[in-house]
């Protein structure tokens, strides 16, 4: 009973820190925030999952990170446009509209995935959406892997209850470095190309 109490709120933790990657404009909290995400999805995987899936699926979701950190600094700092305040919170008011679009759809969402456990449904959807969200607001790379590795983790919090393989667990794995790995080239080369000018 104890650990489904930790997992339900590992699941609302990751909702939280979806949502704050949503507003957070600094590099490093961005991956301060995606390594955080990772380690309560990794209480979430725990209940459903053997432990070794659930520390490899933590070891790749860090070392995604990593990846991002350093591809980012691979350059020195450079002034960054600190967006307005305004913006941040159209982005956080977007970001609690997509979690109340997955509460309004709660009763559909039992009926697609019966076996998942209601909070691992709402809160890996609400996750899942907000990384896309995140994914599709910015062209820069960091921002665009890091609101993919989120919508991932969302993702996975729903599929750890359909699936306990180990095949496509390690492929996931291998994704989420394969993604950090060409964010972390694209970073590069839009540093590269940005210190040009």
């Amino acid at each position: 009973m104890a650990q489904i109490q930790w997992a339900e709120w590992a699941m609302w933790w990751m909702v939280g820190l979806a949502l704050l990657l949503l507003v957070v404009h600094d590099w490093r909290g961005l991956i301060a925030g995606l390594a955080a995400l990772q380690a309560a999805l990794l209480a979430v995987l725990w209940q459903a999952w053997p432990a070794a899936l659930a520390v490899t699926q933590l070891i790749a979701g860090w070392l995604a990170g990593a990846m991002l950190a350093i591809g980012q600094n691979l350059h020195p700092a450079q002034p960054a446009l600190t967006p307005a305040w305004s913006e941040r919170l159209v982005r956080l008011l977007a970001g609690l509209l997509a979690v109340a679009l997955v509460w309004a759809t709660a009763p559909m969402l039992a009926a697609v995935w019966p076996q998942v456990p209601w909070s691992a449904r709402l809160g890996g959807a609400s996750v899942a959406l907000l990384g896309l969200i995140q994914a599709a607001w910015s062209r820069h790379p960091l921002r665009l892997s890091v609101g993919l590795l989120t919508g991932l983790s969302g993702f996975l919090a729903l599929y750890a209850w359909q699936q306990h393989g180990l095949l496509l667990t390690g492929l996931l794995g291998m994704f989420q470095v394969l993604l950090a790995w060409a964010a972390s080239y694209l970073i590069h080369q839009t540093l590269a190309g940005e210190e040009r000018l």
